[in-house]
């Protein structure tokens, strides 16, 4: 799949669908190579997900029926070459994997496919989905409230493939982890932001929906139909409120079935480590800050004082009145 190729499928509003139907290897890692994420278009593993989370992932998992279901059902999926990225107490592995999603809601399947790699293999892992709908960008997620996750918005257009390697465009010169990290993790997470409309929204309009029960009510005690006014009101509340693809992701989020893994993570304590390490240094380097600042401040104000205390030693009233100044009263 080339560049000019991918152009030309863009330009007939078939990008997505070619992606889809041409998918392969060897066109993913020409689709992926101007992105910075790969180092080259060698894999390191490309075969079925089964065997990659049973007998090439932690030894230590256990999966649920569910997740055992959701791997069997996957297919097969491919990992480019592994590469590096430094803390200060070791070497972090970072790698792309992609597959092709035909059996769930794109934004679903990427999350659970995401969520598996995560439990199966330590390290950075991005993943790359494509489906008929769209191709979807992930990564790990290492956040202390609990998210093992980020997700991109659904990339439909070879503009949008290009806007992301705009984006990402400098990853390559990161060699440090956290930086990298932080990088990447900025680049593909979607951009919208949650609605309101399961909570708030459903108080709002209340009333309409009170009207609506006593339609219904009305039309159960009296047989005479109010469809048409019920349907009239109800799509005039569902058009007041859009759903947003952060709506989406958060909704996929709370119904999918629960992933998580059943052991510690070695590449997360050493991530921990120097992000604690990293904002503890920040903090002490502001307080060093303040406190240098503080003291100039205090000396200032204390030539200051001296001066003026000086020419009141002739004036005690004067003197007085600054006394009660300094001391508030």
């Amino acid at each position: 799949m080339s560049r000019d190729w991918s152009k030309e499928a863009d330009a007939c509003d078939e990008f997505v669908l070619s992606a889809y139907e041409f998918y392969s290897v060897d066109t993913v890692a020409e689709l992926l190579l101007p992105s910075g994420l790969l180092i080259d278009k060698s894999t390191q593993y490309a075969g079925t997900f089964e065997k990659f989370v049973f007998l090439n992932g932690n030894k230590d998992e256990i999966y649920t029926r569910q997740e055992i279901e959701f791997i069997s059902a996957v297919g097969d999926i491919a990992t480019f070459a592994e590469f590096h990225k430094e803390t200060k107490r070791g070497l972090i592995p970072c790698k792309v994997v992609v597959t092709r999603n035909s059996i769930l809601d794109p934004v679903e399947f990427s999350i659970a496919f995401t969520k598996i790699i995560n439990k199966a293999s330590d390290g950075f892992n991005i993943c790359v989905v494509f489906s008929e709908d769209g191709i979807i960008f992930t990564c790990r997620a290492y956040d202390f409230a609990g998210n093992n996750y980020y997700i991109s918005d659904i990339i439909k257009t070879y503009d949008q493939m290009e806007e992301l390697y705009d984006d990402l465009m400098y990853s390559p010169d990161y060699t440090g982890f956290i930086e990298y990290y932080s990088y990447v993790r900025e680049s593909i997470r979607f951009k919208t932001v949650a609605g309101e409309y399961p909570a708030r929204n459903r108080n709002t309009h209340r009333p309409a929906y009170a009207y609506m029960d006593e339609l219904w009510e009305i039309e159960h005690d009296t047989g005479i139909s109010f469809a048409a006014e019920i349907e009239r009101c109800f799509w005039g509340l569902e058009q007041q409120y859009e759903e947003t693809y952060a709506d989406r992701v958060a909704e996929a989020d709370e119904y999918l079935f629960k992933i998580e893994s059943s052991r510690i993570n070695t590449m997360e304590m050493l991530f921990e480590a120097e992000e604690m390490e990293k904002l503890a240094s920040e903090a002490e380097q502001r307080n060093e800050t303040m406190l240098m600042q503080n003291t100039a401040e205090e000396e200032n104000n204390s030539e200051e004082i001296d001066t003026e205390t000086k020419t009141l030693l002739d004036d005690p009233e004067s003197m007085i009145k600054l006394l009660k100044k300094k001391r508030g009263i």
